[in-house]
């Protein structure tokens, strides 16, 4: 869970230190992170330009991800850059 200032997990319910780590990650890294580099007040922009300047396999994915969660653009945008800190993913895809 993350909030303006703080990222918090219940590590203990986690199965090992793989899952920490990802889980750190994707809460810290991402959603924390990306909220500190942009600013709260800037974030809907900045998710927009992510989501307007990606490739159309990325967008695809963040329009599935959208349809599939119920969720706007934006959302299923911070998630998609939440799992690919989580995943470690390879920036090539954003070619």
């Amino acid at each position: 869970m993350t909030s303006p200032r703080n990222v918090s997990a219940c590590i203990f319910r986690m199965p090992g230190e793989a899952d920490v780590e990802r889980t750190l990650l994707h809460e810290g890294v991402a959603h924390y992170g990306l909220r500190k580099l942009a600013g709260h007040k800037h974030m809907d922009a900045f998710l927009d330009d992510i989501f307007n300047g990606c490739g159309e396999k990325v967008r695809d994915e963040i329009l599935r991800m959208a349809a599939a969660d119920r969720t706007d653009i934006r959302v299923a945008t911070e998630e998609y850059l939440a799992r690919m800190a989580e995943d470690g993913t390879d920036r090539s895809l954003w070619d």
